[in-house]
């Protein structure tokens, strides 16, 4: 029974994980791409852990207004990642601000970003309020449906097994 139980951890760990990433880059909140990197899962035992970065649950839950202030540097270092720059605010420019990450045109904007995000929440596309990726591995998700009747069934099988097996007690 053991060997089966892992058998089924393992598909559905990788069936997990491989949903996932999938969602979150069809969901475009990718930007270095390590959240993605950063889910895994492992066997501990008879159970399956997965784990992710923070990043994830942020995504997941996104910011609530006039929740926590994010981090500017955080917001650079997207920003970076995203490759966004500032435009030049010169009137009747149409083009980008030079200077690199370290410039004050860009930790500006990162600040500014992050003060928005303080006063509205995160990403306009879902509301201001977050991905919701973590469902489609919550209880009531098909992949954990399915995850469950596999278990049942292997449990079920072991105890008509042993069901069989069982002997009567002898009468006096």
């Amino acid at each position: 029974m053991d060997r089966k139980i892992q058998k089924v951890l393992n598909k559905y760990g990788k069936k997990i994980v491989t949903t996932l990433k999938r969602e979150v880059r069809i969901d475009k909140t990718v930007a270095s791409g390590d959240t993605v990197d950063s889910i895994k899962y492992k066997r501990n035992g008879n159970s399956l852990v997965i784990s992710y970065d923070a990043t994830l649950g942020v995504l997941n839950d996104g910011l609530r207004p006039n929740g926590s202030f994010p981090s500017s540097e955080t917001i650079l270092q997207w920003m970076i990642d995203k490759n966004i720059r500032p435009r030049d605010s010169r009137k009747g420019s149409n083009r980008f601000t030079k200077g690199g990450s370290d410039s004050r045109n860009m930790k500006a904007s990162a600040f500014l970003i992050a003060r928005a995000i303080n006063k509205k929440g995160t990403i306009k596309r879902f509301g201001y309020r977050g991905t919701g990726i973590l469902e489609y591995i919550n209880k009531k998700s098909d992949i954990s449906k399915e995850f469950t009747k596999e278990l049942q069934g292997i449990v079920e099988e072991e105890f008509d097994i042993l069901f069989k097996q069982a002997k009567p007690l002898p009468t006096r």
